[in-house]
């Protein structure tokens, strides 16, 4: 019987040594995958054009939403090519290439949720945020807005309507903006109205809001409208409307609505970037969105 020749000893050196990269390449690749959710980011890539391509560590890559970069790495923009920089301090700075850049080691943060890796950032509310069993929970606006024409949202329930009230509690005697039988988002402008249908600058309102025909209030919130605030309405363009989240959760006071209201109109797979979702899990905490941190509990893999 003849038996099939056995390799060279060179040969299976070379095999068994292929065999070992690969399996050692699988390895390598989970732990650096790993390893980089546990390094402190330095800069944050936003793609400002569709299918951007850059170079990074001697590769040229896709940058389709947002790329997360560790201090010293080297970026290389391609001529004609447009990026968004954010950095943990919430600097924003926009480059057209070509240009080479090195990411410096950043200053320290006010800002946790962009200064700290992503696995020591927490997915609890803030205490004191948790609503009540059954209670409405206005979403936006919340805090101070940019806007005088701000839209309402607040959690819903399906297959549910609400009337929904903006008054001046500092003016009794003011008639309230109202609106029946609506589900949100909706425009402050579109409410029933006697007043000028957007608001003035640097007052304070309130949102009240109730499921329609219950007489009792299911939920409510005051809000600034800012010394700046502007007629203008939110951008459309996804880095756009990062950018728009960056600014407002590092703007002091911090707005929230805004930035939650610009995150909600984030397409797919927008939402899902690093920087994104940093973002969305500093609203969630903020407003105490219990449901919004489950689906982020899952979306990170942490139960």
């Amino acid at each position: 019987m003849n038996f099939p020749r056995l390799p060279s000893r060179t040969l299976r050196w070379s095999i068994l040594a292929a065999l070992v990269a690969l399996g050692l390449g699988g390895i390598l690749a989970t732990l650096l995958a790993d390893h980089s959710l546990k390094v402190a980011p330095a800069a944050y890539l936003v793609a400002l054009e569709n299918n951007t391509l850059i170079r990074l560590r001697w590769k040229t890559r896709k940058l389709p939403t947002s790329m997360t970069l560790p201090a010293n790495a080297v970026v290389s923009i391609p001529a004609d090519k447009k990026v968004l920089i954010v950095y943990p301090d919430g600097r924003q700075e926009t480059v057209t290439g070509p240009r080479r850049i090195q990411i410096p080691t950043p200053p320290p943060s006010d800002f946790d949720f962009l200064a700290l890796p992503l696995t020591a950032l927490s997915l609890k509310p803030t205490e004191g945020t948790l609503p009540l069993d059954g209670a409405i929970r206005v979403t936006s606006p919340v805090g101070v807005t940019r806007f005088r024409n701000p839209t309402l949202a607040w959690t819903a329930r399906a297959d549910t309507s609400y009337d929904v009230a903006v008054v001046d509690p500092a003016d009794e005697a003011a008639p309230p903006r109202i609106a029946r039988d609506v589900r949100p988002p909706i425009p402050l402008s579109s409410l029933e109205t006697t007043q000028n249908r957007i608001l003035p600058v640097d007052r304070i309102f309130a949102v009240l809001v109730r499921v329609k025909g219950e007489v009792g209030l299911g939920g409510a919130g005051r809000f600034l409208t800012a010394p700046e605030a502007t007629t203008e309405d939110l951008p459309s363009e996804p880095a756009a409307l990062l950018a728009e989240a960056v600014s407002a959760l590092t703007h002091k006071p911090s707005r929230t609505g805004d930035a939650w209201l610009a995150l909600s109109r984030l397409p797919d797979p927008w939402p899902h970037c690093d920087l994104a979702l940093r973002l969305r899990l500093r609203v969630s905490t903020e407003l105490g969105l219990t449901e919004e941190l489950k689906k982020l509990n899952t979306e990170m893999g942490r139960q």
